[in-house]
């Protein structure tokens, strides 16, 4: 494993892990949200055994630093931080692997690389159906404000809301003790904040990219988990339901192990 590298601009500080260089095919991978190694390493390992692993820190996750405070991150932004990244790793072609929130930046990066792209791995994948939740958080400036205040100012109110509508049956409990976890600590609910506002542009139009991935001949698989609560099959539906070529993997998994138990599968 190499140390981390990291790629500067004027507005964003781009950190990534190289494993296993010696393979000359490359996986692109972008973890989910709130992840850490320990969280894929199992995965890691079993791809550095035919693969040159490239693990890209997600914005407020590892060494990534973004710059403009709660600015969107820019399809442009973004595209030039690939760039410089396949540039220095002179990366010809690669497969595109995402888990949950990281998928939606999987979805993207192959949207703008369809010709480097020779495979696609998407991993209980956010950003194909967007919760209502997040649209209303998100989308327009009243809402982002009042979003913005009850999470890093008043989540003391955010868990009793959570915890009532949990209680009554309008909330998953799963989802209840999972949403719960990511908001403890100040740094977490920043996390949080940052991480829905910064990233609301990381999008794709679904029918556009199925329709560029079967023009491209890129196979896709999807790997879901049967005890998921958080991205269920529902979520899928759409994207998959355009890619009737596409194969479905499903393990006896949550969220949040998802990622690792799909070590044993070849990939």
């Amino acid at each position: 494993m190499s140390k981390p590298q990291v790629i500067e601009t004027n507005f964003a500080s781009l950190s990534y892990t190289v494993y296993s260089g010696d393979n000359s095919e490359v996986v692109l991978f972008f973890p989910g949200f709130g992840q850490e190694e320990a969280q894929y390493i199992k995965l890691i390992q079993a791809l550095g055994e035919k693969y040159k692993v490239i693990v890209v820190d997600l914005f407020f996750h590892g060494g990534s630093k973004w710059l403009k405070q709660d600015e969107p991150l820019l399809v442009d932004e973004w595209k030039e931080l690939m760039d410089s990244l396949i540039k220095k790793e002179f990366i010809e072609k690669f497969r595109m692997m995402g888990y949950s929130m990281g998928a939606r930046f999987a979805m993207l990066t192959t949207s703008l690389y369809p010709d480097r792209v020779t495979h696609l791995t998407l991993v209980a994948p956010d950003g194909i159906m967007l919760s209502n939740w997040y649209r209303f958080a998100v989308e327009n400036p009243l809402t982002r404000s009042l979003f913005k205040a009850v999470v890093l100012r008043n989540s003391f109110m955010l868990r009793r809301f959570a915890e009532r509508v949990s209680k009554i049956g309008l909330l998953d409990k799963k989802i209840y003790r999972f949403s719960s976890s990511q908001l403890q600590t100040q740094e977490q609910r920043e996390r949080v904040y940052y991480s829905w506002v910064v990233f609301r542009n990381i999008k794709v139009s679904i029918v556009k990219l199925a329709t560029l991935l079967k023009d491209k001949n890129i196979p896709v698989d999807f790997y879901m988990g049967e005890h998921d609560r958080i991205i269920t099959l529902k979520r899928i539906e759409p994207l998959r339901n355009l890619l009737p070529e596409s194969r479905l993997f499903m393990l006896p998994s949550g969220h949040t192990h998802l990622v690792n138990d799909i070590a044993r599968f070849e990939i």
